[in-house]
């Protein structure tokens, strides 16, 4: 395993989570996603129109923040990955290393 191309890209989709968090999308959303319901109308029709979108805005919004999470969860698990492999690596060589000399250390 390459362990510093696997941090490399952890790094990487790091940035990308950070770049999409700071672009505030859910914020956005929840903030200027529905428009009021004096711009719909004091009806029922635009009342029940308000109401979907609301609906609508707030499901998106709770899936954006999930997929936020859900990347991040993917980039520790990335992380700890390479961090458990390089361990169990380094123990490796340090097993050979005792055994027969770094002759036999890769």
């Amino acid at each position: 395993m390459d362990h510093d191309a696997l941090k490399t890209i952890a790094n990487r989709l790091q940035e990308d989570l950070d770049r999409l968090r700071d672009a505030r999308w859910k914020e956005a959303i929840e903030d200027y996603g529905n428009p009021g319901q004096a711009a719909i109308g004091n009806y029922s029709a635009g009342t029940g129109l308000h109401n979907t979108t609301r609906t609508a805005q707030t499901a998106i919004g709770t899936t954006f923040s999930s997929f936020l999470d859900a990347y991040q969860n993917v980039i520790t698990a990335l992380r700890d990955t390479n961090t458990n492999t390089r361990d169990a690596d380094d123990d490796s060589q340090a097993g050979a290393n005792a055994v027969g000399g770094s002759r036999f250390a890769t």
